[in-house]
C-alpha cells in the first residue's frame, strides 16, 4: 500500500483501470462458462424427457404387440388349424383363422403382416405379400424347430429385397394347449412384421439442434428409425459420433429398454449447443473493448486536467515557500491558495462520489435482472411439475381451517384428493379407489347444494377389491347432478349401487330421480351407444353425451362388444345409467 502511495496519480489511474478491465474479463468468462454449464444441463434434462416419452411410446406398442401375438398363437382355431394334419378339416376352420388374424391387425395400424409357421413348415397368413425370403432367413437365425427357440423374442430390422419398407419381426414359439398328446408341445411359430413407420413418426421431428440425431437402435445397433435422414437398418456404432466430433465435443445420452434390448439413443454436438452464445459472447467483448477505451480517454482527460494543475501549483508553492517542507495542500486558510486546495478536493469528492453512485447503480440493476431471470426459471419449473397445486390447494384449506371456514378446508381437501387420483399414472384402479373418488366429488357438490338431493350407496364389499379403469363413474355422477337432480324442483335422490352379476360380469348403476331425457335424445343416445366401437360417428353437441359415449367406447375397446353402457330414462321421472364391466381381480 505504501508502494502505491508513493506511485503518481497517472499511475494510480492506470493500475486501477487495469484491475477493472481484468477483474470485467473474468466475470465475463464465469458467466460464459456458467451459462454454457447451464445450457448443457437444461439439454441433457430435456432430452431425458424425450426419451422417457419415447420409451412409453414403445412399451405401450411392445405390450399390444405381445398381447395380441399370445391372442394370435392361442386362439383355438390357430390352434386347431397349426394341429391338424387332414386339409378337410383345415379348410372347415381356414375362414374362422382367417378372421382372427385380420381381427387381431386391425386391432393395430402397425402390424404389416401376420404369419403362423404350420407343421411341415407350412405358411398360414392373409397377406398376399408372402415374405419367403425374409422368414427363412429368420429360420437360419432362430432355428424354430431347435430346442432352444423356447422364448418370444424381436428381431432385428429386417428387409425383403429392395423393399422400401422396414419391418421389425416380433417372433414367438407357439405351444399346444389343446388337450390332447400334443399338450405343451412346441407345434408352431407365429411372426408379428411391425412397420418402422410408428417409430420414425416418433423420433422424426426430435431435434434440439440442426444436427443432432436422435434414433432407436435395436439389440444388434442396427437403426430402426431416427432423425436426420437416417436410414432403417443401417448399422451403427456410439463411437461414430466420438470419431466424428471428438469425445469431448458431443453429449452422448442413451436408455435401453429391458424388454427389447432397443436403444434409445441421442447425440447433440456441444458447438451446436452453444452456438447461440457465441454472439453473446462477441458482444460482451465488444462493450468491453468499449469501456476500456472510455476509461482511457478518461484517464488521460483527468491526469492533464488534475495533475498540471497541481503540478503548477506545487511549483508556484516549492518558489513561494521553498523552505517550508511542512506545506501541505490541505491548508486552513482563506487565500486564493486555500480556495484551489477546498476547490480541488471539493471535485475530488463529487468524483468520488459520482463513482460510487454509479457503481451502486449498476450494481442494483445487475441483481434487479438476475432476480429476474431467475423468477423467470422458477415460474417455467412451476409450469413443468404439478406439485405447486398440491400445495396451493393444502395452503388454502390451512388458511381455511385457521379461519373455522370447514367447508373451504373439506373441499380443498377433496379436490386434491381427486387431482391426485386423476393425475397418477396406473389407468386401471381398484373399484375401492374410484368409489372414493365419487364420494370426494359428492362432498364437494353436497356443500355446493346443500339440502338439494340424498345419497345412497348400495356397493357390494366384495367387488371393493375388484379392478376398473380410472373414472369411469365420475364423469356419470357429475352428469346425474349437472343434468338431473340440479335443474330439479326440490330435493332429489341419487342411488349409486355395485354388485356381481355372474361370473364374468361387474354391474354399476347410476340412478337419480332429476328431470329425465326426454325421448328423441334418448333413442339418439341409446343408438349411438349400441354403435360397434370401429365405427366412426359424430359426437353430439351435448357436453352430457359426450361424457357418456366416451365412457362406453373406452369400456368396448378394453374388454369387447359384452360390455358397455345401457341407459333408461324418462322426463320428469328420472334417470338410470347401467355399466356392465368384466370382473377383473388380482388373482
Amino acid at each position: 500500500m505504501l508502494h502505491f502511495n508513493k506511485l503518481k496519480l497517472k499511475q494510480q489511474l492506470v493500475i486501477l483501470i487495469f484491475l477493472i478491465i481484468v477483474i470485467m474479463l473474468a466475470m465475463q468468462m464465469f458467466y460464459y462458462y456458467a451459462f454454457d454449464l447451464l445450457t448443457k444441463k437444461r439439454a441433457v434434462n430435456y432430452v431425458n424427457t424425450l426419451m422417457n416419452q419415447v420409451e412409453d411410446q414403445l412399451k405401450v406398442l411392445t405390450e399390444n404387440i405381445e398381447k395380441e401375438a399370445n391372442a394370435v398363437s392361442y386362439n383355438l382355431y390357430i390352434q386347431d388349424y397349426i394341429i391338424f394334419d387332414n386339409p378337410i378339416q383345415r379348410l372347415e376352420i381356414y375362414p374362422m383363422a382367417c378372421n382372427t388374424v385380420d381381427y387381431v391387425k386391425s386391432l393395430n395400424d402397425n402390424i404389416n403382416d401376420i404369419y403362423i409357421i404350420c407343421k411341415q413348415d407350412k405358411i398360414f397368413t392373409t397377406s398376399r405379400d408372402l415374405k419367403i425370403n425374409v422368414i427363412e432367413a429368420l429360420d437360419k437365425i432362430y432355428d424354430f424347430k431347435g430346442q432352444n427357440f423356447i422364448k418370444p423374442t424381436y428381431t432385428s430390422v429386417v428387409k425383403e429385397n429392395d423393399d422400401l419398407i422396414s419391418n421389425i419381426a416380433y417372433v414367438m414359439p407357439v405351444f399346444s394347449i389343446k388337450s390332447s398328446a400334443e399338450y405343451l408341445k412346441k407345434i408352431g411359430v407365429t411372426i408379428f412384421f411391425i412397420e418402422t413407420t410408428f417409430f420414425h413418426d416418433i423420433v422424426s421431428n426430435l431435434s434440439v439442434t440442426k444436427n443432432s440425431i436422435f434414433m432407436i437402435l435395436d439389440s444388434e445397433n442396427n437403426i430402426i428409425a431416427g432423425n436426420n435422414e437416417l436410414k432403417s437398418g443401417e448399422h451403427y456404432e456410439i463411437s461414430q459420433a466420438e470419431d466424428k466430433y471428438g469425445k469431448d465435443k458431443v453429449i452422448i445420452q442413451t436408455k435401453t429398454m429391458n424388454n427389447t434390448g432397443w436403444q434409445i439413443v441421442s447425440i447433440i454436438p456441444t458447438d451446436e449447443l452453444t452456438a447461440d452464445m457465441l454472439p453473446l459472447r462477441s458482444f460482451g467483448i465488444l462493450i468491453i473493448l468499449i469501456i476500456t477505451l472510455v476509461l482511457l480517454f478518461f484517464t488521460l482527460l483527468f491526469g492533464y486536467s488534475i495533475t498540471s494543475p497541481i503540478s503548477k501549483l506545487a511549483e508556484s508553492m516549492s518558489h513561494i515557500g521553498e523552505k517550508n517542507i511542512e506545506w501541505r495542500l490541505h491548508v486552513e486558510v482563506n487565500n486564493e491558495i486555500g480556495l484551489i486546495a477546498n476547490d480541488i478536493n471539493k471535485m475530488l469528492d463529487k468524483i468520488e462520489d459520482m463513482t460510487r453512485r454509479i457503481i451502486s447503480d449498476q450494481s442494483m440493476l445487475y441483481e434487479a435482472e438476475l432476480a429476474k431471470k431467475q423468477a423467470q426459471i422458477s415460474a417455467l419449473q412451476n409450469q413443468i411439475t404439478p406439485h405447486f397445486l398440491y400445495n396451493t390447494l393444502n395452503c388454502i384449506s390451512g388458511i381455511a381451517m385457521a379461519n373455522e371456514i370447514m367447508e373451504i378446508a373439506n373441499i380443498c381437501a377433496a379436490v386434491s384428493r381427486i387431482f391426485r387420483y386423476s393425475a397418477k399414472e396406473a389407468d386401471i384402479v381398484y373399484v375401492k379407489e374410484e368409489i372414493e373418488c365419487i364420494k370426494d366429488y359428492l362432498n364437494i357438490m353436497i356443500i355446493r347444494y346443500p339440502y338439494k338431493f340424498n345419497i345412497i350407496y348400495d356397493i357390494e364389499e366384495s367387488i371393493l377389491d375388484l379392478k376398473t379403469f380410472k373414472m369411469m363413474l365420475q364423469p356419470l355422477v357429475e352428469n346425474a347432478i349437472y343434468h338431473g337432480l340440479e335443474p330439479k324442483k326440490g330435493k332429489g335422490n341419487l342411488l349409486i349401487s355395485g354388485r356381481i352379476i355372474s361370473n364374468d360380469l361387474l354391474r354399476f348403476e347410476i340412478n337419480d330421480d332429476g328431470i329425465g331425457i326426454n325421448k328423441d335424445s334418448l333413442e339418439q343416445l341409446k343408438k349411438y351407444l349400441d354403435c360397434p366401437v370401429d365405427t366412426w360417428y359424430a359426437y353430439p353437441d351435448d357436453k352430457r353425451s359426450i361424457g357418456l359415449l366416451n365412457i362406453n367406447k373406452r369400456i368396448k375397446l378394453l374388454w369387447g362388444e359384452n360390455y358397455g353402457i345401457e341407459l333408461e330414462s324418462g322426463e320428469n321421472i328420472g334417470t338410470k345409467v347401467i355399466v356392465d364391466v368384466p370382473v377383473i381381480s388380482d388373482r
